[in-house]
């Protein structure tokens, strides 16, 4: 019985320098953001069963959605992400000044995202959505778990802002900034999906 040899950091042969082959903490990252998606997947897949076993959708008495207000946070999340984007691309390139820029401009977009949706849950709330009825139930469970993400992203850009700014010389970050850029395209997709999906089809 042959012995089985598997690849590790440190393990040198013809075809390997010995470098790790697949970095832990990324290999974690990517795995909840397949959970991520897949939970979205479930949520949205929820939401076509019950909108198609309606007679009519909204139903009767539910307060208009405000698709024209809410068209602005699809840019504003666009832009959100570019701007991490621009800061991973400093980052890499030992810019100091533009990677501050970038995660402040990011933190101002995702603030303006938050403070939209907030208007149109108010605005919704005060004319009578009812949180325990199907369609009420389920945007705002779907909307809600979005806002989540986006609050624990803005929580990470202040972190890094933070972090950042006591910088005299560049130093490297591990993988979190270009992590924070994964997560952010990742909710891109998904709140243009969700926006589509809920204001306009």
């Amino acid at each position: 019985m042959s012995e089985i040899v598997y690849e590790k950091a440190g393990l040198r042969d013809s075809t390997h320098a010995g470098g790790e082959l697949i970095n832990s903490g990324r290999f974690a990252f990517l795995l909840l953001l397949g959970a991520d998606v897949m939970m979205y997947v479930g949520l949205l897949g929820g939401y076509f069963v019950l909108r198609g076993g309606s007679l009519s959708w909204p139903p009767p008495g539910s307060p208009a959605l405000d698709p024209s207000l809410m068209f602005w946070t699809c840019p504003l999340i666009l832009l959100a992400s570019m701007s991490v984007g621009l800061g991973v691309r400093s980052h890499h390139r030992n810019t100091l000044k533009n990677l501050r820029l970038s995660l402040a401009a990011t933190l101002i977009f995702l603030a303006l995202f938050v403070a939209i949706n907030a208007t149109e849950w108010t605005n919704l709330l005060q004319n009578g959505l009812d949180i325990m009825t199907v369609f009420g139930g389920i945007y705002l469970i779907i909307t809600g778990i979005f806002l989540l993400h986006i609050l624990a992203s803005a929580i990470v850009v202040i972190g890094m802002i933070r972090r950042v700014s006591r910088w005299r010389t560049y130093v490297r970050s591990a993988n979190s900034i270009p992590h924070l850029a994964m997560f952010l395209y990742l909710q891109t997709a998904i709140w243009i999906s969700v926006y589509a999906l809920i204001y306009i089809s």
